[in-house]
Parts: C-alpha cells; sequence; structure tokens
C-alpha cells in the first residue's frame, strides 16, 4: 500500500515540475490581421498620443491620418450659364454673356423693346459736345421730349439736358430722337461715367419711372 502511495506522490511531483518548466510563451494565440490606424485601436492594442496619433501592433506602426478635405477653389463653382460665381459673375439671359452686374447691369438690354441709343455705345470714349442719336417709342417721350443727363463715376450730374423727337411722337413706334450735352469732366480719380435717359413721367407716380443707363469713358 505505501508502494501505491509513493507512486502516486511521484507521478505528482513529476507532473508539477512538468507543468513549471514546460515552455508555455511559445504558445501564441493566432495573430489579428490589422492594416490600418482604426484596426488597431479596435484590435485594443496601445495608442502613442503624438501627433499625428501612432499605433503599434505586430511589430508594426499605423499612423492616424489627419489628412484635411480639400477646399473649393474661389470662383470654382458655376451657374446654369458657365459663369464663375466666385468671382462674382453671372449669366446674362438678355445679353447673352457672362457679367458682374455692378460694373455691367444686366437689365439694359430690357429697354431694347422701348429705347435704342446708336450713339454713344457702351463704354465710348466721349468729349464735349456729345451729341445723342437714337429712338424711343412714343410713350417715353412726353410733348416731343424726355430728359437726358450725364454723370461721373461717383453719380454726380456734370450735364443734364432734353432730348427732342425729330418726327411724330404721337405713336406707338419708334421715333427718332436727339440731343447734345455740353460738359466738363474730372478724370484725375476716373474717367469713367454714365449716360442717363429718362422716361418722361408728368404723372410724377414711380410706377412708371423708367430710365436706360449707359457707360461711358470720358476721354
Amino acid at each position: 500500500m505505501s508502494i501505491i502511495f509513493s507512486s502516486l506522490a511521484g507521478l505528482v511531483l513529476l507532473f508539477l515540475l512538468i507543468y513549471k518548466f514546460l515552455p508555455v510563451n511559445n504558445i501564441t494565440e493566432p495573430q489579428v490581421s490589422i492594416s490600418n490606424f482604426k484596426e488597431c485601436v479596435d484590435a485594443g492594442n496601445p495608442v502613442m498620443e503624438s501627433y499625428p496619433r501612432q499605433c503599434r501592433a505586430n511589430n508594426q506602426t499605423f499612423v492616424e491620418d489627419v489628412t484635411l478635405p480639400e477646399e473649393p477653389l474661389i470662383g470654382g463653382d458655376t451657374d446654369e450659364g458657365g459663369c464663375l460665381i466666385g468671382a462674382g459673375y453671372s449669366w446674362c439671359e438678355i445679353k447673352q454673356k457672362c457679367l458682374r452686374v455692378w460694373e455691367e447691369p444686366c437689365e439694359e438690354g430690357t429697354h431694347t423693346s422701348l429705347i435704342r441709343v446708336s450713339s454713344p455705345v457702351e463704354n465710348q470714349e466721349i468729349t464735349s459736345p456729345l451729341t445723342i442719336e437714337g429712338e424711343a417709342v412714343g410713350n417715353w417721350f412726353f410733348e416731343a421730349s424726355f430728359p437726358v443727363v450725364l454723370v461721373n463715376w461717383d453719380g454726380l450730374i456734370i450735364a443734364q439736358g432734353i432730348a427732342t423727337a425729330q418726327s411724330d411722337w404721337m405713336t406707338t413706334d419708334f421715333v427718332p430722337f436727339e440731343a447734345v450735352l455740353e460738359f466738363e469732366a474730372d478724370t484725375q480719380v476716373s474717367n469713367r461715367g454714365a449716360l442717363i435717359l429718362k422716361k418722361d413721367n408728368p404723372s410724377g407716380l414711380p410706377q412708371y419711372d423708367d430710365a436706360l443707363e449707359i457707360p461711358v469713358l470720358f476721354k
């Protein structure tokens, strides 16, 4: 009986010695495939608080992607007419071109069915005396005339006068007109100005006001 007990005790001792010195550190779990920073963090690996942050796993270092999204270039967006919105341009259907409305109003073209100016044309260099010629429908006149104003770059009136019909104005058709303005323009600041042909409105009611503005250059 004692022999059996001694044998069992020897086996237990032998098992304990084998377990103690067994190289269990060579037994490893299957490694998880990691290919980027997010996968490394999600797998519970340590993160270094650098900039950009770094995560190390499987003897590899993965760096956090901190690339900022690209901002659109100014002027890159276009409207339906292909005009650069960011640069201040918009499509003018009447004039069939891109323009900046503070430099060249699009609305000028809407008057072609009411008044047409043959001289001067837009952005023409002018000198004094200035002869203005064109044609307008009969209801643009009152008593065969309508007012004409010349302003400088700052909107200051430097000349004004009356355009007169050259034929019977009591009609709905176009009637030729003419006007002459004498002026002095100071071009030290700017040589830009505008010729304004106003619809004669004897009623004084604002809903009947109308005008055609033509940009000009003082020579």
